[in-house]
């Protein structure tokens, strides 16, 4: 990685205890991920108001992606998701009682 020798972090990377740390954290980051993409589901443009009753509530979604953003801010799509998920408009049957949903109005 940056500012180390290439020995150095390959030395590092044939320690048996770090690599199994690492992979570890890698299964558990394809977890997370393969959940974000499930919960969403559909499209970000399918805002009718069927979608928008079968998409999860925005707060799942949002924890959800925290959680992978506090381990890895570099992936764009996740950011987007975010951003998504507080300008959804509300449904007929959502309630916004977390205060996360439609913060932001669009002109």
């Amino acid at each position: 990685m940056h500012g180390q020798s290439r020995r150095e972090y390959k030395a590092r990377l044939l320690d048996r205890e770090i690599a199994a740390k690492l992979g570890k954290k890698a299964t558990q980051w394809n977890q997370l991920s393969d959940e974000v993409v499930t919960k969403r589901g559909l499209p970000a443009c399918d805002f009718d108001t069927a979608a928008a009753a079968s998409t999860p509530s925005p707060k799942v979604l949002l924890v959800l992606t925290e959680k992978m953003l506090s381990v890895n801010p570099d992936p764009t799509h996740l950011w987007n998701i975010r951003r998504e998920m507080l300008i959804r408009p509300l449904g007929n049957g959502d309630k916004d009682t977390d205060g996360l949903g439609s913060s932001f109005t669009v002109e």
